[in-house]
């Protein structure tokens, strides 16, 4: 669950991902795109 919370906001909020975390932003992107295929 914690998981799908996460992936949830890096979507909502991608720019402050990049800005804050540029490390785990090539992480979310698969998450988005799973997600989306979902």
């Amino acid at each position: 669950m914690l998981n799908v919370d996460m992936s949830l906001s890096h979507v909502r909020q991608p720019k402050l991902t990049q800005e804050k975390n540029p490390r785990d932003w090539p992480r979310s992107r698969p998450l988005k795109l799973c997600k989306i295929s979902s």
